[in-house]
């Protein structure tokens, strides 16, 4: 499955989550970030299937946020600010008391 997120005024880049997998006796979930400068792949591991799932998009969740903070622009999906993705620890860091 797959979400695009607008960056700054013109530039996107393109979330791919795929299936998790068997890690040994854990579950590894692959994401991929297609930036404008290419590709780069993350990950979460679990327990279950869900689990590493969760991880993998709070993983990418947290690469999204930490992009918009470094090059000082926004990070938008449809036509708003926010990602449409669950907050998960990685989107706390990032919110005021």
């Amino acid at each position: 499955m797959s979400r695009t997120f607008r960056i700054g005024a013109d530039g996107t880049v393109d979330l791919l989550v795929f299936q998790p997998r068997p890690d040994g006796d854990d579950w590894r979930c692959d994401v991929e970030l297609q930036w404008p400068a290419g590709p780069a792949t993350y990950y979460g591991m679990g327990v279950d299937p869900m689990q590493a799932l969760l991880l993998a998009i709070d993983h990418a969740h947290l690469r999204l946020l930490l992009y918009a903070r470094d090059n000082d622009v926004e990070v938008q999906w449809i036509d708003g600010l926010g990602l449409g993705l669950p907050d998960g620890h990685s989107a706390r860091l990032f919110q005021s008391p």
